[in-house]
C-alpha cells in the first residue's frame, strides 16, 4: 500500500511537471521549431549620421563580434529609396576596401565618410551593411534618413526595365537581372535596359563593367569597357550590351555604369547576377576559436560551405552532379611559418551550410594565425580556395576612414535568461532529481524514470541565443512526387539584428531581418523566405518582418524588413526573438533569440570625476565616465587671473600656476612684478619710497632681491 502511494505521488509530480514545463519555454517555442545553424555572430550597432554637408556624410557605427574569431569582415554604405511597390531600391552603394578581423568578443568603433552621387535629389535611407568576401551577410543597421538636393541630371539606367537573354535562343526567353541564370562557357549573355538622358545636352557615354566573385563584396576579377553610346538630350532608348563572362565555373555579380569622356561616372549602377555552368564549390565562412595558439594546443576551426552554384531547381542545364569532396586546411603564423600540418576532412552533399568542425593540432607557437582552406575533388582539382587572417587589418585609403577607436574586448554579457524562472526551474530539477534517486532503484518505476529523464533534458533544450546572428535554416530534400523531389535544398540564410544592445526605458527598438542567400543560392525561378519576430519574447503578438516568393509567375514581397516597438519601462534583461522559415515542407523553421538590456539613463550627477568647465583651463579637456561607462568630454573655460598684493612684506608673492599664464603681482604705487614662475623675476619696478628690497616667494622657499628704481 505504501509503495502504491509513492507511485501515485510520483505520477502526480511527473505529470504536473509535464503540464508546467512550458512555463519555462518561450512563447516562440510554442511553434514547432528546430535549432538554427549559426554561421556568424557579428553585429552592427549604434549606426548614425554624425553630419551632412550637401552630399557628403560622416557616419559612425560599432562592429561587434561574439563567439569565435571572425576574419574577413567587409562593410559598405547603402543608399536606398522607397519605390512604388512599398519596398526600397538601392540607388548607390559603396563597399569600403578595409577588411576587419575580430577575435572572440571584440568590437571596434568606426567613423567613416561617404559621398552620395551629386545628381541624386529626394529623400533617402542610409544603411550600413556588412558581408564577407563570399557574400555571406554579417550585419546591417539603418544609420538614418537624409534629403539630397542634387542636379537630377544623369543617365538613368532604369533597373525595372533590365533583363538578360541568351544570344541565339530562338525563344528569346528573358531572365531577371538577379535571377542567376546558368550558362555554358560558349554561350553569350545579352543585358538589355532602357536608358534615359536627363541632361540638357547630348551625352556620349562609355559602358563600364566590373565583375566580382559571387557578390559585390567579393574579389573584383575583371574590368571591361565597351563601345560608346550617344544619347540626345532627354532621349530614352533601349540598349543591348554583351555581359562580360568569366572562365571559371561559379556565380558572379557584374556591375554596369556609364562614364563620360572625362571618365566620370554619370549614371546609376545596375548589377546583373549569373552562374557559369560547371563543378564548383564555395567556402562561405571560416572561424577560429582563438587568435593565437601555443605549441601543443588544438585549433578548433569551423567553416561552412556550399556545392556547385549551378545546382538549383529550374536551372537551364540541370546542375553539376555532386561528387565526393575534401577540404584541406593549413595554418601559418604572422611570419608565414607553418603552425600545423595540412588537415583534411571529407564533405558530403548534406553537409552544406552546416557548421563543419575541424580540430587541428598546433605544432609551433602561432600568433596572428592566417591560412588557407581548399575544397578539392577526389582527383585533386581545386574548386574553391579561401584565405583567412586574424592578424593586422589591411591598409585603407585615409579618405575613407575618419576615425578608428582601438579594438576592444567586450564585457561579458548576461545571457538574457529570466533569473526567477531559472531559480524556480532549479528547484523543480532538484525535486525531480531527488525523486529519481528514490524511485529509479525500483524496476517497477522504470517507465516513470524515462519520463523524468525526458523532463530533465527538455528543460535545457533552449534555442540559440546570440546578440546578432547570421543563421541558416537546415537544408533538406523537397520530397513528394514533384520533379524536384530528390533535389537537396541547402537552406535559406537569414540575418537578424537589433539596432542597439542597450535601451532606455520605453525607447523604441528596431529588429531588422533579411534573407540574402535563399534556399536555392539565390539562383533560379523559385524561392521562398519568411521571417516573423517579437521585440519582447514575453509578448505573443507575432509580426511578420518579411515574406518573399519568387516563382514562374514573378515575385511577391521583399527579402528584408524591420519591426519597431517600444521596449519595457522596467530595467532588466530582455530578449527579442525571430523565426526563420524554410522553403521546403520537409524542414521545420528555426528560432533565434537576441538578448538586450533596458537600463535607466545616466545623468550628469553620475559623472566621475566631476569638474566644471570653469575649473579647467581654457581649451583643455578632461574625459569623464558615467555610471554606464560612457565617455563624456569636458572642455575648460577658465581664464587667467591677475593677483594684486598691496602689502607684499606681509602677504608675499603667490607663485601658483594660473592656466600657464604669467602672474602679475602689484603693490599699489610701490611694486610691480611680472613673473613666469617662482624665483624667476623677469622685470620689476620699485617706487622711490620703498625700503624693503626683498620679496619672499613661499612656494619656492627662497628670497629674491630687487633693486629700487
Amino acid at each position: 500500500m505504501k509503495h502504491s502511494k509513492n507511485k501515485l505521488a510520483l505520477k502526480a509530480i511527473v505529470f504536473s511537471l509535464i503540464f508546467f514545463l512550458p512555463v519555462f519555454q518561450s512563447q516562440a517555442e510554442e511553434k514547432k521549431t528546430q535549432e538554427a545553424i549559426i554561421l556568424a555572430d557579428v553585429g552592427i550597432y549604434n549606426a548614425k549620421i554624425n553630419s551632412q554637408d550637401k552630399n557628403q556624410l560622416t557616419i559612425s557605427f560599432r562592429l561587434d563580434n561574439g563567439k569565435q574569431a571572425q576574419p574577413d569582415i567587409i562593410y559598405a554604405v547603402s543608399l536606398k529609396q522607397k519605390n512604388a511597390q512599398g519596398g526600397s531600391t538601392v540607388v548607390d552603394e559603396k563597399v569600403y576596401s578595409e577588411i576587419i578581423n575580430l577575435a572572440e568578443n571584440q568590437s571596434i568603433e568606426k567613423v567613416i565618410s561617404y559621398t552620395a552621387p551629386d545628381y541624386l535629389a529626394g529623400n533617402f535611407e542610409v544603411w550600413v551593411i556588412s558581408e564577407n568576401s563570399s557574400g555571406l551577410p554579417l550585419g546591417m543597421a539603418k544609420a538614418g534618413e537624409i534629403k539630397l538636393s542634387g542636379t537630377n541630371q544623369f543617365i538613368n539606367i532604369q533597373p525595372e526595365t533590365c533583363f538578360l537573354t541568351i544570344k541565339g535562343d530562338s525563344a528569346k526567353k528573358k531572365y531577371l537581372p538577379n535571377q542567376g541564370v546558368d550558362i555554358k562557357k560558349e554561350e553569350t549573355l545579352i543585358a538589355t535596359c532602357d536608358m534615359q538622358n536627363t541632361f540638357n545636352a547630348t551625352q556620349t557615354v562609355t559602358p563600364f563593367f566590373e565583375t566580382y566573385f559571387r557578390s559585390m563584396f567579393g574579389e573584383k576579377v575583371n574590368e571591361e569597357t565597351q563601345i560608346a553610346i550617344t544619347l540626345n538630350s532627354n532621349e530614352k532608348r533601349t540598349v543591348d550590351l554583351i555581359l562580360p563572362k568569366e572562365e571559371k565555373p561559379q556565380a558572379y555579380d557584374v556591375a554596369l555604369v556609364l562614364k563620360n569622356n572625362a571618365g566620370k561616372v554619370i549614371s546609376n549602377r545596375v548589377v546583373f547576377h549569373y552562374v557559369l555552368y560547371g563543378a564548383s564549390a564555395t567556402i562561405q565562412n571560416i572561424r577560429l576559436d582563438k587568435n593565437q595558439y601555443k605549441k601543443g594546443e588544438t585549433a578548433n576551426l569551423t567553416f561552412n560551405w556550399t556545392a556547385s552554384a549551378d545546382s538549383f531547381p529550374e536551372s537551364r542545364l540541370g546542375g553539376s552532379q555532386f561528387s565526393d569532396l575534401i577540404v584541406v586546411v593549413s595554418i601559418n603564423d604572422s611570419r608565414g611559418n607553418a603552425c600545423t600540418r595540412p588537415t583534411e576532412k571529407a564533405l558530403k552533399e548534406t553537409d552544406q551550410m552546416k557548421n563543419m568542425a575541424i580540430n587541428i593540432p598546433i605544432t609551433s607557437d602561432c600568433s596572428d594565425p592566417n591560412g588557407t582552406a581548399r575544397i578539392k575533388t577526389a582527383d585533386g582539382k581545386i574548386l574553391d580556395e579561401q584565405g583567412f587572417q586574424l592578424g593586422e587589418k589591411n591598409a585603407v585609403s585615409p579618405q575613407e576612414i575618419i576615425q578608428d577607436k582601438p579594438i576592444q574586448d567586450k564585457p561579458k554579457e548576461k545571457n538574457g535568461l529570466n533569473w526567477r524562472s531559472i531559480i524556480i526551474g532549479m528547484v523543480l530539477i532538484s525535486t525531480v532529481f531527488s525523486l529519481a534517486l528514490i524511485f529509479l532503484k525500483k524496476r517497477s518505476n522504470k517507465f516513470l524514470g524515462m519520463i523524468l529523464f525526458f523532463l530533465l533534458t527538455s528543460f535545457f533544450a533552449f534555442p540559440a541565443r546570440t546578440e546578432a546572428v547570421t543563421f541558416t535554416v537546415p537544408g533538406g530534400y523537397e520530397g513528394g512526387d514533384g520533379p524536384y523531389a530528390d533535389h537537396y535544398h541547402t537552406g535559406a540564410t537569414y540575418l537578424a539584428t537589433l539596432d542597439k544592445k542597450i535601451y532606455e526605458p520605453g525607447e523604441e527598438a528596431t529588429l531588422y531581418g533579411e534573407a540574402i542567400s535563399l534556399s536555392t543560392c539565390d539562383n533560379g525561378y523559385w524561392d521562398y523566405a519568411e521571417m516573423t519576430g517579437l521585440i519582447d519574447n514575453n509578448d505573443s503578438d507575432w509580426v511578420r518582418i518579411f515574406r518573399y516568393i519568387r516563382s514562374l509567375d514573378g515575385t511577391e514581397g521583399s527579402t528584408s524588413g524591420s519591426l519597431s516597438r517600444a521596449v519595457k519601462t522596467a530595467p532588466g534583461d530582455y530578449e527579442a526573438v525571430v523565426i526563420g522559415y524554410p522553403a521546403v515542407s520537409t524542414v521545420d523553421p528555426v528560432t533565434v533569440f537576441l538578448p538586450y538590456k533596458v537600463v535607466a539613463p545616466c545623468v550628469d550627477s553620475d559623472w566621475e570625476p566631476d569638474p566644471k568647465p570653469e575649473d579647467i583651463c581654457d581649451g583643455e579637456t578632461q574625459t569623464q565616465l558615467d555610471s554606464c561607462d560612457d565617455p563624456h568630454l569636458v572642455v575648460g573655460t577658465k581664464q587667467p587671473e591677475y593677483e594684486y598684493i598691496c602689502d607684499y612684506s606681509s602677504t608675499g608673492l603667490s607663485c601658483a600656476n594660473n592656466c600657464g599664464k604669467d602672474i602679475i603681482s602689484e603693490k599699489a604705487s610701490c611694486l610691480k612684478l611680472s613673473t613666469n614662475r617662482c624665483g624667476n623675476i623677469e622685470s620689476s619696478t620699485l617706487c622711490s619710497n620703498c625700503s624693503d628690497k626683498k620679496i619672499h616667494c613661499p612656494s619656492c622657499g627662497s628670497w629674491q632681491e630687487v633693486s629700487p628704481k
